[in-house]
């Protein structure tokens, strides 16, 4: 589907349709877009979607009618039902601004991706879930704004298709903005970079590797390392930016490089455990970095039936005087 030189610009509207497009997209700049909902079904490879600044108001769902269907982005790709509402806080915004990615291959093309959340979830082909999906994210930045905390999907789900790998994603930026899902992907994927603004996030992240994990500005967060305790996160990087509650749960976290907090003083960071009698760790990796100001353990003053301390493994010379100068 090809819009191009019509005049006046065009709308593109059905309040109950159901739009198919067995092709490539192209949107005329200019043009409105309110379809009800858009499914992209082709099965051929390397299909073409170029919104020229076009919106989509409505689901957008990536559901390839066979296994070899995929799509490279042009350029940036935004769903977005109220154009003042940037941050979704509507119960209309968290219904219509989604994308599904059921069957095929996607790719972002190192574009720019707007949404409330981007779901492929669990494998499950009577539902279709497929487990031959693979995405791309490599170099792109994707902006997930979430507020509506009865709503289960939420922020970044990639958990079915095949492993997103490190060229996969290498470069990619991830920013969340929700209030209870962050970025829930399989034990078996790599991320970049994520960023956490605006709103604590009540379970940041389930599993997964990474390069950095940032706090930006949202003030508390979990970390829950798998919903059956036997998963890990791992990270190069992470960073507590903004004072806040912050809680480690499940199987705990190794960082490879840096842990590190805001160096202004003023306002106070709170680690603790999930679970009151239960210790979480984080494993800092030979010659990591630690550099932690205003950090504290937790009490039951500030994060009730929630105090356990967190401990830095293996035993090092740096670390164990950071971690004495935590629990003190």
């Amino acid at each position: 589907m090809t819009w191009k030189g019509t005049k006046p610009a065009p709308t593109l509207k059905g309040d109950d349709a159901r739009l198919e497009i067995n092709g490539s997209l192209e949107f005329q700049r200019g043009m409105t877009n309110s379809v009800m909902s858009t499914v992209m079904a082709s099965n051929r490879p390397h299909e073409k979607i170029t919104t020229n600044g076009v919106r989509f108001q409505h689901p957008l769902t990536f559901q390839s009618s066979g296994d070899n269907g995929g799509w490279d982005l042009q350029d940036s790709l935004v769903i977005q039902n109220n154009v003042n509402d940037p941050y979704r806080t509507a119960t209309t915004s968290a219904n219509n601004d989604r994308i599904y990615f059921g069957r095929g291959h996607l790719n972002l093309n190192g574009q720019y991706v707007s949404c409330y959340v981007f779901d492929a979830s669990e494998d499950d082909p009577t539902n279709g879930w497929y487990n031959s999906r693979t995405l791309n994210i490599a170099n792109s930045t994707i902006e997930l704004f979430a507020n509506n905390n009865n709503d289960f999907h939420q922020g970044f789900w990639y958990r079915g298709g095949q492993p997103l790998t490190d060229t996969q994603s290498q470069n990619s930026l991830i920013r969340v903005r929700a209030d209870k899902y962050g970025i829930n992907v399989k034990p078996s994927d790599t991320c970049y970079n994520i960023e956490f603004i605006d709103l604590p996030c009540n379970e940041s992240i389930t599993y997964g590797t990474y390069n950095k994990i940032t706090y930006l500005t949202s003030p508390g967060g979990r970390i829950k390392t798998g919903t059956d305790g036997a998963g890990t996160v791992i990270t190069d990087s992470l960073l507590y930016l903004t004072d806040g509650n912050y809680i480690l749960s499940k199987a705990g976290i190794t960082i490879n490089k840096y842990l590190g907090t805001k160096d202004a003083c003023g306002g106070l960071t709170y680690l603790s455990s999930d679970t009151l009698g239960t210790q979480r760790t984080i494993t800092m990796a030979s010659g990591a970095v630690v550099n932690v100001k205003n950090i504290r353990q937790n009490s039951d003053h500030h994060y009730k039936n929630k105090l356990h301390r967190l401990l830095y493994s293996p035993p090092s010379t740096a670390n164990l005087a950071i971690a004495n100068r935590l629990y003190r």
